[in-house]
C-alpha cells in the first residue's frame, strides 16, 4: 500500500511502440505543425506557397477573414506616388522609383508575409486542436475496447494525476438485479490438439466475435474471456427491467452458435451455459492489463451454475426464474446433485426447455427494431469513412475551412489588448516581448541599411557632400553601437556578463524598450532634419524620400508600440512638411502618414496574433505529446509490450489474426484461497466494497512488483482472476537467452508475491496466505478480437499449472516432477509431495517448493 500513488497504467520507459502505436497521429502531427515551403514570384520577397490546396485554402481564409491586411485597397499605388513625385520635375524617374516604388513595394512584401505567416500559425493552431480531437477519440476507442464507458471516462480523469491517499483509488461501483451469464467450451482441450495453432485462434476469434454480436444484440455487457470461458452481464451498468429474459435469449444462442462450430470441425465441442441473477461489484482491479471485472458472492454462484450445467443447455437459477414472467419453458435442472457449492447454498436451478415467446417479445426491443437498422446502417458507413486515410485528410481539410469560417477574425485578439494595442496581462506582454526581441534586433539591423540609403541620396542631392556625409556616418555609427548591444539580449555566449547584465535588466523592461527604439528611429531623422533645416540647395523631394523611409524604418520594428510610432512619424511628418510646404510633398506625406497608421496598426495586429497563435500551437503540442504517452499506457494495459509492437504496427484486419505458438514457456497462477473467507457483503464493510479495496492493493502491489524490478523481464502478467493472478515467462525473451532462465525468474517473482503479501498483512492485521502452482511447456498464445482485443494462452501447459494451484496448499508453491527437474539446475531445493489426482490428467507426482 502506498501513500503516494499515481495513477498511471504503465511505468515502463516508451519503447518503439510510441512510434507505431501514434503513428497516425505523429505523422499528422509532423505534417500538419510543419513549416510550409514557399516558392518567390517577385525579386521583392513576395511568395507563394508551393502546396497548391494550402495556397487555395490561404486565399478561402482572405476571402473568409476579410483581413484589412490585405494593404492593395487602402495603399495608394507605386504609379500614383511616382506620378506626383516626377510632377517635381527636380529628379531623375529611375532615382524617384528606387526611393518610392520600391520602398512601398518592399513594405507590402513583409506585411504580405507577416500575413501568410499569420495564416499559417492560425492553420497550424486548428489542425492542432483537430489532432487532439482524433488522438482523444483514439484514446477513448482504446478505453472502450476493455472498460465500460462509465468506467473509462472516471479513469481517464486520472490519467497522470497522483493521489495522495493511504489506498489507491478504486474504480468499483455495487449494481442490484444483474444477471450474469458464464459459458463453457466443452471438449475444447481435446479440439485443441486436433489443429493448429493458427486455425485454433482463428475458431475462437469467429465464435467469440459471433459471441460480442450476439451480446450488443442483447444488451450484455462483455466481461472476460478466461480460455475458453466466455462471461458477461445484462442490467448494468445501465439498468434494465428485461435484463434475465436477455441473458436467456443470449444463452440460447450461444449453443446455436457452437453448435455451427461442431458442425464444421467434426468435433465434439459443445457449450455450458449457467445464469444467476443477484448483485455485482464491477470495476477494475490492479494497476496494469486493466480489464473490467465483477466481484461478489452472486458471481460465484452463477459460475457455479456454469460448471454445474449440463452441455448444450441454458442452466438458470430460481433467482433468475423469477425474472424470466414466464416467456421459456423451464424443468427442474438439479444443479445441486453436480455442484456441491450449490447444494450448501440450497440454490434450486432449472434448464431452459423451450422459447414461449421469440425475442424481441417480452422485452424492452419489441418496437425498436427499425431504429436499430438504421443505426446499424450509420455505424457501418462512419466505419468505412474512418478506414479510408484519404478521407480522413479531406475531413480534416474541411473541419479547418469550417473552423475558419465560425472563427471570429480579430475579436478574440482585440478582447485581449489595450487601446494602446498592449496586452492587458502584464505577462503575457512581457513573454511577447522576449518572444519578438530576437526578431526586433534582426529587423533594427535595417535601420543602418535606410540610413545608408539616404546617405546615399544626401551625396546625390547635396552641394555639401563632407559634412552631411560626416555626420550620416556619425548615426550610422551610434546605431550600430546601439544594435549590437540589443543583440547582447539574446547572443549571450559572445558578450562580456557586465553588457548581457545591464541589456536584460534594461532592455526587457517596457519604458526602456521604447525609449531605445524611439531613439533609433530618431537617429535616422536627425540627420536629414538638419539638412533641411539648413536648407543648403537639397532638392525638394528630399524630404519626402527621406521621411517615408523613416516610416518604414519605424513601421518594421515589432516592440515599437503604436502610440510610439505615430507619435514619432506625425512629428517628423510635420517637421518635414513645414520645411518643405509644397503641395505635391504635403499630399505625398500625409497621405503616406495615412498609410503607415494603418500598415503600423495591422502589422502590430498581426504579429500578436501570430504570437497568440504560436501559443496555442505550442500548448497543442503539449497536449499531444500527452496524448500520446497517455494512449501508449493504455495500448500496453491492452495487450503485452512484444504483442503490441506487432498487433498495433501491423495495420491488421479482421481476417489477420495474431498467434504464436511457443514451445518453453512457464505459467504461474498464485491465489489467494482464504480471501473468500475475509470477503463478506455486509453494511460494515460497504457491501463488500471495502473487501475487494484491499485485494484492489494487493494486486496492484503485485502489478508494481512486476514492472518496478528489471530481473522480472521476462515476465508478464497474463489476467487477474478474483483473487487469483495469472503470469508467464519466456513469451517476450531473446531467442538467445539463457534456456530456461525465465522459469527461475517466475519462481523468484512467485516468491517476491509471498513477501508482498507479507507486509499488506503486516499493514491490514490479517493472515492471507498464496497458493501457488507453476507448471512448464509449450502454449499457444494470441489475440482474440480487432475491435475488442484480448491477449490469452491456451493449452494443457496452463490448465496443468491451474490445476497445481487448485490442488496446491496455502503458503507454498506446487510444480510436476518435470518442471523441478529444470528448476534444480538453478538451485533450487523441492520437496516430495507424493501422487495428486488431477481432473483430466489422473494422478501426477508433485513437488513443494523448499524456501
Amino acid at each position: 500500500m502506498s501513500n503516494d500513488a499515481k495513477v498511471y497504467p504503465s511505468d515502463r520507459p516508451p519503447s518503439r511502440l510510441s512510434q507505431l502505436l501514434t503513428s497516425r497521429i505523429d505523422l499528422r502531427a509532423e505534417e500538419e505543425l510543419k513549416d510550409p515551403a514557399f516558392k518567390r514570384t517577385s525579386t521583392f520577397g513576395l511568395s507563394k506557397f508551393e502546396d497548391d490546396d494550402l495556397e487555395k485554402l490561404y486565399s478561402q481564409y482572405i476571402a473568409i477573414t476579410k483581413s484589412p491586411l490585405s494593404v492593395s485597397a487602402i495603399l495608394p499605388t507605386t504609379q500614383d506616388i511616382v506620378l506626383l513625385a516626377n510632377k517635381l520635375n527636380n529628379m531623375p524617374s529611375s532615382l524617384t522609383d528606387i526611393l518610392f516604388n520600391k520602398k512601398w513595394r518592399l513594405l507590402y512584401a513583409g506585411n504580405e508575409a507577416s500575413q501568410r505567416k499569420a495564416f499559417i500559425e492560425t492553420k497550424k493552431s486548428l489542425s492542432a486542436n483537430i489532432l487532439i480531437e482524433e488522438a482523444t477519440k483514439e484514446q477513448e476507442r482504446l478505453l472502450l475496447s476493455v472498460l465500460p464507458k462509465h468506467v473509462a471516462e472516471e479513469m481517464v480523469k486520472d490519467l497522470g494525476i497522483t493521489v495522495d491517499s493511504q489506498f489507491r483509488k478504486i474504480y468499483m461501483n455495487r449494481h442490484e438485479n444483474v444477471s450474469i451469464l458464464f459459458a463453457d467450451i466443452v471438449g475444447f482441450t481435446a479440439l485443441s490438439s486436433r489443429v493448429s495453432a493458427s486455425e485454433l485462434i482463428k475458431i475462437l476469434n469467429d465464435l467469440f466475435a459471433t459471441f460480442d454480436k450476439l451480446a450488443h444484440k442483447y444488451h450484455q455487457l462483455r466481461i472476460k474471456i478466461l480460455g475458453d470461458c466466455y462471461y458477461c452481464i445484462a442490467g448494468c451498468p445501465i439498468p434494465r427491467s428485461d435484463h434475465a429474459v436477455l441473458c436467456v435469449h443470449m444463452g440460447l444462442d450461444m449453443v446455436v452458435a457452437i453448435a455451427e462450430v461442431r458442425k464444421k470441425t467434426q468435433s465434439g465441442v459443445n457449450m455450458r451455459v449457467g445464469i444467476h441473477t443477484g448483485a455485482i461489484l464491477g470495476g477494475v482491479l490492479g494497476q496494469h492489463r486493466w480489464q473490467y471485472d465483477i466481484l461478489g458472492k452472486d458471481v460465484t454462484l452463477a459460475n457455479k451454475m456454469e460448471s454445474g450445467g449440463l452441455p448444450g443447455r441454458v442452466h438458470v437459477s430460481q433467482a433468475t426464474a423469477n425474472f424470466l414472467k414466464k416467456e421459456f419453458e423451464l424443468e427442474n435442472g438439479d444443479g445441486e446433485s453436480r455442484e456441491e457449492e450449490l447444494k450448501r447454498e440450497n440454490v434450486k436451478t432449472f434448464l431452459v426447455k423451450s422459447v414461449l415467446k421469440k425475442f424481441p417479445k417480452g422485452t424492452l426491443d419489441d418496437i425498436k427494431q427499425q431504429g436499430k437498422n438504421k443505426t446499424e446502417t450509420s455505424v457501418n458507413e462512419t466505419t468505412v469513412i474512418e478506414s479510408n486515410p484519404s478521407s480522413n485528410q479531406e475531413l480534416s481539410f474541411a473541419k479547418i475551412v469550417d473552423a475558419l469560417q465560425d472563427r471570429e477574425w480579430g475579436i478574440n485578439i482585440f478582447k485581449k489588448l489595450r487601446p494602446i494595442f498592449q496586452f492587458k496581462d502584464v505577462k503575457l506582454e512581457k513573454t511577447y516581448i522576449q518572444s519578438r526581441y530576437y526578431h526586433n534586433c534582426l529587423i533594427s539591423t535595417s535601420s543602418p541599411l535606410i540610413l545608408f540609403v539616404i546617405t546615399i541620396s544626401v551625396l546625390l542631392l547635396s552641394e555639401d557632400k563632407l559634412f552631411y556625409t560626416a555626420l550620416h556616418v556619425a548615426s550610422l555609427i551610434i546605431l550600430v553601437i546601439m544594435i549590437t548591444f540589443n543583440f547582447s539580449g539574446v547572443l549571450h555566449k559572445r558578450f562580456p556578463r557586465p553588457i548581457v547584465a545591464v541589456c536584460k535588466k534594461f532592455l526587457f523592461r517596457r519604458w526602456f524598450s521604447q525609449f531605445w527604439l524611439g531613439t533609433m528611429t530618431l537617429l535616422i531623422a536627425w540627420p536629414s532634419i538638419v539638412i533641411l533645416a539648413k536648407n543648403s540647395g537639397v532638392k525638394v523631394p528630399f524630404a519626402v524620400s527621406n521621411c517615408i523611409l523613416i516610416f518604414f524604418a519605424t513601421a518594421l520594428l515589432p516592440l515599437l508600440n503604436v502610440p510610439w510610432k505615430i507619435l514619432i512619424s506625425f512629428s517628423l511628418c510635420v517637421i518635414f512638411s513645414s520645411l518643405d510646404r509644397s503641395t505635391e510633398s504635403m499630399a505625398i506625406l500625409f497621405s503616406s502618414f495615412l498609410c503607415f497608421i494603418v500598415l503600423s496598426i495591422k502589422y502590430d495586429v498581426t504579429l500578436r496574433k501570430f504570437f497568440i497563435h504560436r501559443m496555442e500551437v505550442d500548448e497543442a503540442r503539449s497536449q499531444i505529446d500527452e496524448m500520446k504517452r497517455k494512449n501508449e499506457s493504455l495500448i500496453y494495459n491492452i495487450l503485452p509490450h512484444h504483442v503490441a509492437k506487432d498487433f498495433v504496427g501491423s495495420n491488421r484486419t479482421e481476417d489477420e489474426l495474431y498467434s504464436h505458438a511457443y514451445e518453453e514457456v512457464g505459467v504461474l497462477f498464485a491465489a489467494c484461497p482464504n480471501f473468500n473467507d475475509f470477503y463478506t457483503e455486509d453494511s460494515v464493510n460497504n457491501n463488500g466494497l471495502e473487501c475487494i479495496r484491499l485485494l484492489n492493493e494487493i494486486l496492484s502491489d503485485y502489478d508494481v512488483l512486476l514492472t518496478s524490478e528489471s530481473r522480472f523481464e521476462s515476465v508478464i502478467k497474463i489476467k487477474t482472476i478474483n483473487s487469483t493472478y495469472m503470469a508467464a515467462s519466456g513469451l517476450n525473451i531473446a531467442n538467445n537467452a539463457e534456456r530456461w532462465k525465465h522459469l527461475a525468474d517466475l519462481v523468484e517473482f512467485a516468491k517476491q508475491m509471498k513477501v508482498v503479501l507479507d507486509r499488506v498483512n503486516s499493514q491490514s492485521f490479517n493472515n492471507f496466505m498464496l497458493r501457488i502452482g507453476l507448471n512448464h511447456g509449450p502454449v499457444l498464445a494470441g489475440v482474440i478480437g480487432v475491435t475488442k482485443p484480448h491477449y490469452d494462452i491456451w493449452g494443457n501447459t496452463v490448465n496443468v499449472s491451474s490445476r497445481m494451484e487448485s490442488t496446491g496448499q496455502m503458503g507454498k508453491i506446487q510444480v510436476v516432477e518435470e518442471t523441478a527437474k529444470i528448476l534444480e539446475k538453478f538451485n533450487y531445493k523441492f520437496e516430495a509431495r507424493g501422487l495428486v489426482r488431477v481432473k483430466g490428467k489422473g494422478e501426477l507426482k508433485t513437488f513443494f517448493l523448499v524456501d
